[in-house]
């Protein structure tokens, strides 16, 4: 869903403040259309909200080549989010929302358009190492409509990459990471990782100076190296330091500066203070400016950061600037194309929900030219992210709170926004020839807060007309200034008329504004505890601590809070629980970790009860020791909106040592020399150093080490454990078993018979050395066989040569025997045999004779019996003499001969004379007529 909404609103600040109902009636905020001293003040073009039902993040913003725009960041439910993408055209109207859901907790911290004009966003997904669940470092590679092409960085070597912070497309289509690395038991660092354009690492490096740092922001310069800024732990201070650092193509460190806050010239807001990076711009001199924001001691007072440096990092000037007490700083930096720069800040004004969208413009040496406001939704107006427009104007993207009915404070979600600024239009020209007239003076201006409780600072902001150069502003207590963007503290109750007068020097306008601030005197105050206060646990068990509130003078409507553990080494959050009287999900950071944010808290108390639980922790203990809960940021509401102010004790906890007890597994146990061992420790106790004996004389001190066993053998394996107090010693009798390696692999076979006649069948038998694992045969005669002991028959005669290759899967061997195999041709037996028809009749007899025999017969000799003979296969015979006759066949195949003979076969009888006289006349030939019927056949003894 797209909302278009007007300039109102009201919130309360936090770092990952959720969905919180408040209802305020806000006056909508006016157009700025003030100038500073001939500098004009963007004007609002337009505002669009973007929802998905749920509560919708901004974190990253990009114009792209066709002047859209690109919003990174979150949409969350509960304790489970999802990666947000969504593109708009330039008017802000949607074009396309994607999420991308990989793991539980899934978020986008980056977007960048890719040289094809595609999209590559950074971000993390919440992955498990070691039964740990951890802020993995993702990219998510798209095309122009949203479309996953790939998701990295593939070839990802260390799995401790936490959360992409940024990400730059580089010249070579690439992509460069920045974000923190985290191995265990390791100091942290911040890391470079160069991917190829398909998110293949091409390589990753880390930098640090003592234990913590992390990277923010990076960016490559026109010559291929890579400049980023972030924070790094100085031990030695005990403060946290802004960094920058170059390194090369390959990422090799040229240079690193780092800026401790005591040392840029801030002392007047204290000797010690921490300063945190949120971005690095390169400027149009060739140097950086990097923005973020600083934190003092004595006394606590907060600041938005701006530091601009030389090519080399060297500092050239540094400023801060304060609003809104401790909840202001820097989360972007953009460069103004006129010279300066523009700083996007977090401005949440203490025991007032109500917060804003803070921009300050400054010149190019950092000294403020105006500053401006914008509230969006009723509260959590939050900017993460800003961007110069191609026309000269601004876009500023984050997220803030949308109630649909303002009459129903559970009804509100946060939706993500893009904040439309541009150059002022210019006035139309007069009448007639000439310059256009100038404007009229036209007194104007606005505050932020407008409301809250004493001591309460104001910060007004001129939106006059015409071109005013000077400014008397009377804030209603007897106080005033003459600056065109004052702030003022009003530190007793009551209501207040602001008025203000400017002037050109030639003419002048005032503005008034009638109870335009309201101070309240009335402070509810409350105090969080941990119950217990104390607790005991032994190491890997887990123990439960309420946070209790001590009493609701008003009741409770919304709550945020965060709690971290003093020291992490010790124990670890694993679980919140909320009590019954919250009435929808909160939203909580990934766990476990060692602090938990928790945000979106809705539900309503009581006024006047006490002893209210907000939630339970679950913590567990890991390592024996003691540390300490306490409660960072915490802000509590009444229904009515009014703020309680909170002090919160400590809680402690104390992890005696469990059980320590040595202990490994090893993976293979056996095996042929060279053996390589992966040996995994699995003691219990969690120790801090390792002692390995292999067995052979050799040692290790790592965790998990792998080991080359190099000779046969039993080896006794042992491990010794430490944690700085305690020692345990596991030793494992013959636990490896290493034999000889096996004979070079070398082909050989048998086969039984090598000759005989066809068909023959012959028995294979495989003699190789070595281990093979496979056998391919070839016979000779066209056809393999692929067993180790084939058999296997030669159907024709022939020589044939056999070969047989073997192989262990990675060498292989071949022997080939020629015309191993002989096989012959059957041997050929003939045999005599014939027929004959008739064998019976009388004189004269042709007999048809047929030859049976059997072979390769080449040759026939018959003997009729009577003294004739034929050398014809098949001859026919006419006996013309009654009598039985001897016929025999012999046969020959010009080698072997083979008779048959048949006695008395054939039997001739004489035949009946037929006299001359009996004789037919051709007279007595019967007619057709005369043909005899059935019934008139000539019986044989009537036959002639």
């Amino acid at each position: 869903m797209m909302r278009r909404v007007s300039a109102a609103g009201r919130s309360w600040p936090g770092k990952n403040r959720t969905a919180t109902a408040i209802v305020i009636a806000v006056v909508a905020l006016l157009a700025l259309t003030g100038t500073a001293a001939g500098v004009e003040i963007p004007e609002e073009r337009w505002q669009m909200t973007y929802d998905s039902s749920y509560n919708d993040y901004g974190y990253a913003l990009q114009m792209t080549n066709e002047s859209d725009f690109v919003l990174a960041g979150k949409v969350q439910n509960g304790s489970t989010s999802d990666m947000l993408l969504l593109k708009t055209d330039k008017n802000g109207t949607l074009l396309w929302n994607k999420t991308y859901d990989y793991a539980a907790y899934d978020t986008a911290n980056a977007v960048r358009e890719t040289l094809d004009g595609g999209y590559i966003v950074g971000g993390f997904g919440l992955i498990d190492l070691a039964n740990t669940s951890t802020d993995g470092a993702m990219m998510v590679r798209t095309d122009e409509n949203g479309t996953v092409l790939w998701t990295g960085p593939t070839g990802n070597v260390s799995t401790t990459w936490e959360a992409v912070q940024d990400v730059a497309v580089c010249d070579d289509g690439g992509f460069v990471l920045t974000g923190r690395n985290n191995p265990p038991a390791a100091p942290n660092a911040a890391y470079l990782v160069k991917t190829n354009e398909t998110g293949g690492v091409e390589w990753a490096n880390g930098y640090m100076r003592d234990i913590d740092d992390t990277g923010d922001s990076v960016l490559q310069t026109d010559e291929g190296d890579y400049v980023f800024a972030g924070t790094s732990v100085d031990l030695l201070n005990g403060t946290t330091d802004a960094f920058l650092r170059m390194a090369d193509a390959n990422g090799t460190l040229i240079w690193e500066r780092y800026y401790p806050a005591s040392e840029m010239n801030w002392t007047s807001q204290g000797a010690e203070g921490d300063f945190w990076t949120v971005k690095v711009v390169p400027t149009t001199d060739g140097g950086y400016a990097v923005a973020g924001r600083v934190v003092f001691e004595n006394p606590e007072t907060a600041a938005a950061a701006l530091i601009k440096t030389d090519a080399e990092g060297q500092v050239e000037w540094s400023r801060i600037y304060t609003a809104c007490s401790d909840t202001f700083w820097a989360e972007d930096l953009v460069e103004r194309p006129e010279g300066g720069f523009i700083l996007a800040c977090h401005c949440d004004p203490p025991a007032n929900p109500q917060n804003a969208i803070y921009l300050i413009a400054t010149d190019d040496t950092g000294e403020i030219e105006w500053r401006d406001f914008y509230t969006i939704g009723q509260f959590e107006n939050d900017p993460h992210a800003i961007v110069a427009t191609e026309d000269g104007g601004y876009a500023v993207g984050g997220e803030t709170g949308i109630c649909e009915d303002p009459a129903d404070i559970m009804n509100c979600t946060l939706d993500a926004f893009i904040l439309r600024l541009g150059p002022r239009e210019p006035l139309a020209p007069g009448p007639g020839p000439g310059p256009a007239p100038q404007p009229s003076l036209n007194a104007d201006f606005k505050a932020f807060p407008r409301s809250g409780v004493a001591p309460l600072e104001v910060a007004f902001t001129d939106i006059s007309t015409g071109s005013p150069t000077s400014w008397a502003w009377d804030f209603g207590d007897g106080s005033g200034s003459t600056a065109q963007f004052p702030t003022h503290t009003y530190t007793k109750p009551g209501t207040y008329t602001v008025s203000l007068t400017i002037s050109d020097g030639t003419s002048a306008d005032t503005e008034r504004k009638v109870g335009y601030i309201t101070v309240s005197a009335e402070e509810l105050k409350a105090r969080l505890s941990f119950v217990p206060k104390e607790a005991e646990v032994t190491e890997g068990e887990n123990t439960t601590y309420d946070v209790v509130m001590d009493r609701a003078e008003k009741g409770i409507a919304f709550y945020y809070m965060d709690v971290s553990l003093t020291d992490p080494a010790i124990a670890e959050i694993m679980d919140v629980e909320m009590p019954a009287w919250v009435k929808s999900g909160p939203m909580v950071s990934p766990l476990p970790a060692d602090s938990v944010q928790l945000s979106g808290v809705k539900g309503v108390t009581d006024p006047g009860k006490e002893n209210i639980t907000l939630c339970t922790l679950t913590v567990r203990g890991d390592l024996a020791g003691e540390t300490n809960l306490v409660i960072g940021e915490a802000r509590i509401l009444s229904p009515a909106l009014d703020e309680y102010l909170l002090t919160a004790g400590m809680g402690s906890l104390n992890v005696t040592p469990g059980a320590f007890d040595a202990n490994f597994t090893a993976e293979p146990r056996n095996g042929t020399a060279p053996l390589e061992v992966n040996f995994t420790d699995t003691s219990v106790g969690s120790p801090t150093s390792w002692a390995w004996e292999f067995g052979d004389g050799n040692t290790s001190t790592e965790q998990n080490p792998i080991y080359e066993y190099t000779a046969p053998g039993l080896y006794t394996v042992n491990l010794t454990i430490s944690n700085g107090t305690r020692t345990d010693t596991e030793t494992k009798v013959d636990y490896i078993n290493v034999t000889a390696a096996p004979p070079a692999l070398a082909a050989n076979f048998t086969a039984d018979p090598l000759n005989g006649t066809a068909p023959l069948s012959v028995g294979f038998t495989d003699l190789s050395e070595g281990a093979p694992t496979s056998w391919l045969w070839d016979f000779g005669d066209g056809n393999t066989s692929t067993e180790q002991n084939p058999t296997y028959e030669y159907a024709a005669p022939g020589l044939y040569t056999v070969n047989l290759t073997v192989s262990d899967g990675t060498t292989e061997d071949s022997l080939e025997k020629q015309d191993y195999i002989e096989v012959t041709a059957p041997l050929v037996v003939i045999s005599a045999d014939f027929s004959a028809m008739p064998t019976t009749g009388t004189t004269p007899l042709e007999v048809a004779f047929t030859d049976l025999s059997e072979g390769p017969v080449t040759s026939w000799l018959w003997d009729f019996g009577d003294g004739n003979t034929s050398t014809e296969q098949n001859p026919t015979y006419t006996y013309a003499t009654a009598d039985t006759y001897d016929v025999s066949l012999t046969v020959s195949d010009g080698t072997e001969t083979e008779t048959e003979i048949k006695p008395g076969y054939i039997s001739v009888m004489p035949g009946e004379e037929v006299t001359p006289e009996e004789e037919m006349t051709p007279e007595e030939e019967i007619t057709p007529e005369e043909e005899e019927t059935p019934e008139e056949e000539v019986t044989p003894e009537e036959t002639i």
